[in-house]
């Protein structure tokens, strides 16, 4: 699955620096005391031999490598670092502490995986031999796989390992059998992959070691000088190397190299569009009982499926045992978001809630004291690089004098970047004392370090990543197929809607001679308690379920209805040549995350959720007659002060029927790339002081349309020409001049011409509906419109 996107700023122009603000991870709160706002010398040294911008994995490894590894040889050079924040205050203390080569991700490449191993082991020899307590512990590691895509593509990857790579086969096994996922603790899964070589780890304690023993050593005398809170601006070129500058001064080097990752781009624009900042989220969970002392992770865990990508350790048994989870993207802004300050609360929500379900946890169905969520003891987010053709750029940076490049991890820098920054330190110490020629160079390189030639960054590499989907396109078509018909959330939901299509409102299925205006029991004000997919079928209240169905349903029809009206913006940009993509619809939220909004904002639910219900009720009948009838002339309009009365009438047999098959194509996913329709009846309300108004429920549809259109022009860098706010609509409102007429009817004169807009012409469409209804007399009952 593919489409066009509009472009992101961070993909069309240099993305920002840094945060001055970020949110608090786990692993800061025992931060090194030497390395907060450490600075080695007052001022910036004037010049030196190489500057690493970037203090976390990649830019420690560099300058170790550089300063304590024989391979390097020769003179030791004059090492300066610079970091915008505080020391590995990036995306290496933001992770997930988690530390797993993936042999099956390149099957035919067998010398990335041979790559990752090597890592690996040199990261727990190094800890073993500086005896770094940085919580490194080695365990399998178990990739759960969620969707039948991912399985059978990892099970053809398996089979293909076997062949090219047998040593690394053997490292692996695939587990599909229920009894040992279950004996694995992923009841829910379809399969899984147990990885021999994995380890946890506390990756910001690792780096602090590296730095300050850099800082400490006697032998290096000086060589090694740390700047914290200095951002670079900006690298030029000189006659001897580049200049690196900072607002607190420039330094002139022989070379530079960026450990940078996602950030790159803001110092080499031309990277706007190889690697772009993808925001992630973790969190830190307290365990409930089944998952501590005795009963605690023997393993490591990524969860893989469609839309799917989440990863799991437990911290040592004496030092709080902490699940640390991380993922959920597909639950909240990420690509091009580089503001790591930000916790998004739909995310934080998935992460103490999700484990519950993977786990199939039983403090989760103990009854009355059912829990639906862990508590978080930190929730932080973090910036990742991600890289246009899925792969770490590590070389000297083609056109740029002087500049080299380890950075573009995607997520997966823990099994990567240790080695990338041994190849790098080698690369420059070879440029530096001008030993061999480039080529000659890196061949000895890559066979000293076994670094992929795949990694390297080059003129053909770059060409041909540009060549490529653009990582916002490719992640959106990720995250959507998350909402597919093998997702395990997804399943439930559907479940919940083929269930309410099967019997909503039971007289319509029970007795199919049921006529429209017989009664049924509105369920509307029932409160619905989260998490959605654990309510149906877990609890006693009937009345509650069918209100759930109901609630499903309406949520498909509202989804529906908004990304008709996005698609409208979109064609009507795109007719004035502003735009030309397709614009991705917005999430729809659900019970469980209506009823914690609710909670938060101190709003009365079950009121709300009644009005709300009502509401969708009228929506869902006018889609159905205008599906059934093609024509919107013959929808039964009501009167606003009796339509709470009217539209609790049970579906006849033609709309069962009709809602049974929007189900069908909900599942076969045609409903979301649905060409637009014409949008609800907008009806105008009296309020207490008889002033015509847009009903409330409209208004919030209009302010959540409002948002989303903003941020669609903020997006696409357009100006807002297309006056279609809430302010405009009600400040218009007069267009509808009602006026009484002989009867209870009214009728409709214009006193101005409506601009050309999709909301306002839509709106016009319909009041004309209206106006030509009035002028037949078919609405001489209505009192308000």
């Amino acid at each position: 699955m593919s489409r066009q996107t509009p472009n992101l700023p961070t993909q069309r122009k240099p993305c920002d620096l840094p945060s001055e603000q970020s949110s608090k991870s786990f692993w800061h709160s025992e931060p090194s005391s030497l390395l907060l706002g450490h600075r080695s010398t007052r001022d910036l040294p004037e010049t030196a031999d190489l500057v690493v911008v970037g203090s976390g994995i990649s830019g420690a490894s560099i300058a170790h490598h550089l300063l304590n590894d024989g391979d390097t040889g020769g003179q030791k050079p004059h090492v300066v670092m610079l970091e915008a924040r505080e020391a590995c205050w990036g995306a290496t203390g933001r992770n997930g502490g988690h530390c797993q080569p993936i042999f099956f991700e390149h099957p035919n490449k067998p010398e990335i995986g041979r790559f990752e191993l090597a890592n690996f082991q040199a990261l727990d020899k190094l800890i073993k031999e500086k005896s770094i307590d940085c919580e490194f512990v080695v365990q399998p590691g178990v990739r759960g796989i969620y969707s039948e895509h991912h399985l059978k593509t990892t099970e053809r990857a398996l089979e293909t390992i076997k062949t090219t790579a047998p040593d690394l086969s053997s490292m692996m096994r695939m587990v599909t059998s229920k009894k040992e996922l279950d004996g694995l603790r992923l009841p829910t899964a379809l399969g899984a992959v147990v990885t021999d070589v994995a380890a946890r780890m506390w990756p910001y304690k690792f780096v602090c070691r590296i730095l300050e023993d850099l800082l400490t050593s006697s032998d290096l005398d000086g060589l090694f000088n740390l700047q914290t809170l200095t951002p670079v601006t900006k690298i030029l070129p000189c006659d001897t190397g580049v200049d690196v500058h900072t607002a607190r001064g420039t330094i002139r080097a022989s070379k530079v190299v960026l450990a940078t990752n996602a950030y790159t781009s803001h110092l080499v624009p031309a990277f706007s569009n190889l690697i772009v900042p993808c925001r992630g989220q973790m969190s830190s969970l307290i365990p409930f009982p089944s998952v501590a002392g005795e009963n605690r992770l023997k393993t490591s865990f990524g969860f893989l499926g469609d839309g799917l990508d989440d990863y799991l350790i437990q911290r040592p048994s004496d030092r709080g045992e902490h699940l640390m989870f991380g993922g959920g993207r597909q639950h909240g802004p990420s690509i091009g978001v580089t503001d790591d300050s930000v916790v998004d609360p739909k995310t934080a929500h998935y992460l103490r809630s999700r484990l519950i379900e993977a786990f199939q946890l039983p403090e989760s169905e103990d009854g009355a004291s059912q829990t639906y969520e862990m508590e978080a003891t930190h929730e932080w987010s973090g910036v990742m690089g991600f890289s246009r053709d899925d792969l770490p750029w590590v070389g000297r940076i083609p056109n740029a004098a002087h500049t080299y490049i380890s950075a573009g991890f995607t997520g997966h820098g823990m099994p990567n970047t240790w080695l990338s920054g041994k190849a790098l330190a080698l690369l420059v110490s070879e440029s530096l004392t001008h030993k061999r020629n480039e080529i000659e160079s890196l061949r000895f390189i890559m066979q000293k370090t076994g670094l992929p030639d795949s990694y390297l960054a080059s003129e053909e590499r770059i060409k041909a990543a540009l060549q490529l989907e653009d990582v916002e396109a490719r992640d959106w078509a990720e995250m959507q197929r998350g909402r597919g018909r093998f997702d395990p959330e997804y399943q439930a939901q559907l479940e919940l809607l083929e269930q309410h299509c099967l019997s909503r409102l039971g007289s319509a299925v029970k007795e199919p001679q049921v006529q429209v205006g017989s009664k049924f029991n509105d369920k509307s004000n029932v409160r619905i308690p989260p998490p959605v997919t654990k309510f149906c079928g877990q609890t006693g209240s009937a009345d509650g379920n069918d209100a759930l169905r109901d609630y499903q349903l309406q949520l498909v029809l509202l989804d529906c209805q908004n990304k008709r009206r996005l698609l409208w913006a979109k064609r009507e940009q795109a007719s004035r040549g502003q735009l030309n993509a397709q614009v991705p619809a917005p999430q729809v939220p659900t019970p469980t995350q209506l009823s914690k909004q609710a909670e938060l904002s101190g709003i009365d639910f079950d009121n709300a959720m009644k009005e709300y219900k009502k509401q969708m009720r009228l929506l869902d009948r006018q889609d159905g007659m205008e599906l059934l009838t093609g024509s919107r002339e013959q929808e039964p309009f009501v009167d606003s002060n009796t339509h709470a009365q009217n539209i609790t009438q049970p579906l006849n047999r033609a709309e069962w029927e009709l809602f049974r098959g929007l189900a069908e194509r909900r599942t076969s996913r045609e409903l979301a790339l649905a060409e637009p329709r014409e949008s609800h009846l907008v009806l105008v309300e009296k309020n207490e002081q008889g002033k015509f108004e847009l009903p409330h429920l409209f208004k919030r549809q209009l302010q959540v349309l409002e948002k989303q259109r903003r941020h669609l022009l903020k997006r696409c860098a357009l100006k807002p020409d297309a006056p279609w706010t809430l302010e405009y609509l009600e400040s218009h409102i007069e267009i509808l001049n009602l006026r009484p007429n002989t009867g209870a009817s009214y009728e409709i004169q214009w006193e101005t011409p409506l601009p050309s807009n999709p909301v306002l012409e839509d709106f016009h469409k319909q009041a004309q509906v209206v106006k030509d209804m009035i002028s037949r007399g078919q609405m001489a009952h209505c009192e308000v419109l």
